[in-house]
């Protein structure tokens, strides 16, 4: 559950230090994910996209959910960029070295060994395998420019 612990970490850094400047409305919407998310991956991004906060689009700053096969482990990071083939995220509680992907056993398994910058293939994450895939992302409320 650290993973998601840490994204909603840097969520509340941005939402109550005023790292950047929000609207109102945006900072009720930041408010409402941070108490949604429990800390488990799966059930939390299946009671935000019940209620309506996820989206298939990945944008600057969202939080990634992930799931680990056909399992309920999951996984959570931060979107830090990302193109038409990568996904880059600053993730908690993860594996410092190896695959991207991990193993049930590091990757959603609460087994991680710090933050670590991770980069994935949008190709490698589109199939429920027994490997890590996407479930969505939650974003977070930017101000308009």
């Amino acid at each position: 559950p650290y993973c998601l612990y840490f994204a909603q970490a840097i969520w509340q850094k941005i939402l109550h230090e005023n790292v950047i400047d929000i609207d109102p409305s945006s900072r009720t919407h930041m408010g409402k994910v941070i108490k949604i998310c429990t800390g488990h991956c799966v059930s939390s991004w299946r009671d935000l996209l019940q209620a309506g906060f996820i989206t298939k689009k990945p944008s600057l700053g969202a939080i990634a959910f992930f799931k680990m096969g056909k399992s309920q482990a999951g996984h959570a990071g931060i979107v830090t960029s990302f193109d038409d083939k990568n996904l880059q995220t600053i993730d908690g509680n993860t594996t410092m070295s190896g695959d991207a992907y991990g193993a049930a056993a590091r990757e959603g398994g609460g087994k991680g060994d710090g933050v670590a910058i991770k980069t994935r293939l949008f190709d490698n994450l589109s199939v429920a395998t027994d490997r890590l895939y996407l479930l969505g992302f939650c974003p977070l409320p930017l101000p308009k420019r």
